[in-house]
């Protein structure tokens, strides 16, 4: 496999304990990022006031995790069901496979019980927003995304049996994981070192860039192979909060997550990425 670069450095595999320190979940004394005017895009700031963030409810962090990383109440657990039984279905009409075909629509993307989904599905419910996920370790982007992971939007992680997503905001990085009271706020170096860590450690990382415009308007057989740079805007901004009771269980003003991040070592501690995880399939 081609090497790192930013990450040539390796070693032995880092323990999984090391990541929740790295992405700032389990350093209570760790300094804190410090978000300067410089750190802050000016041209996008100015519309994001609040960040969105879905704590955990159940089985359903990969619901969570794609709204965190589009930052809005983009789905709820029946949408992915609905578009696993649509991925099921082109799947058996691809294999026409009688075996295939007995099997519930649940079988292979959903777990009826708990809501787990695959990463078909939640990579279908992006490709529905124009975006597409490619594995960090794919050699369409290992080089690329190795000396500069900071230049990407966003990451839908996967580590033991959980979904998470790391996002960029006005400049800033914010680890969105819906076991998280709040985002956490990550420099550039936690981001660098947190996603090399999982991958080192055997977990997954996708990152999520817009799909290319023939890659959305083509048919499957007509699709364009190959990677193209990552697009500046191609994920959304979060929007003003709107709806009913309990809008501060999911809307945080981005002034005061940026300012807790001197004590979120010692409130978020254990709170989120236990380790050791499962190694269980990519879902949930």
């Amino acid at each position: 496999a081609q090497p790192y670069l930013a990450f040539a450095e390796r070693g032995a595999a880092m323990p999984d304990s090391a990541v929740g320190d790295l992405l700032g979940l389990a350093s209570p004394d760790a300094p804190a990022p410090v978000a300067t005017e410089e750190s802050v895009k000016p041209e996008r700031s100015a519309t994001v006031r609040y960040l969105y963030h879905e704590p955990q409810l159940s089985s359903l962090c990969g619901v969570h995790a794609l709204n965190n990383l589009l930052q809005g109440p983009y789905f709820g657990a029946g949408d992915l069901g609905e578009i696993a039984a649509r991925v099921e279905t082109r799947e058996r009409e691809i294999l026409h496979d009688a075996a295939l075909a007995e099997r519930s629509a649940s079988s292979g993307h959903v777990d009826a019980n708990f809501g787990d989904f695959s990463i078909e599905v939640l990579s279908a419910a992006l490709e529905g927003h124009g975006l597409r996920l490619l594995n960090i370790a794919s050699s369409e982007v290992v080089v690329q995304i190795a000396s500069s992971p900071e230049h990407e939007e966003g990451y839908l992680c996967h580590r033991g049996s959980h979904w998470f997503a790391l996002r960029s905001i006005v400049g800033l990085w914010f680890n969105v994981d819906s076991r998280l009271e709040r985002p956490r706020l990550l420099s550039d170096q936690e981001l660098c070192d947190g996603v090399r860590s999982l991958r080192d450690g055997g977990h997954t990382v996708f990152a999520v860039r817009a799909a290319p415009v023939l890659d959305v308007l083509a048919d499957d057989a007509q699709r364009v192979e190959g990677s193209e740079p990552a697009r500046a805007g191609a994920l959304p901004l979060p929007s003003q909060p709107h709806g009913g009771a309990g809008l501060e269980t999911v809307w945080h003003p981005l002034e005061y997550v940026v300012a807790a991040a001197g004590t979120d070592g010692a409130v978020l501690a254990g709170s989120t990425l236990p380790s050791p995880l499962p190694n269980s399939g990519e879902r949930e």
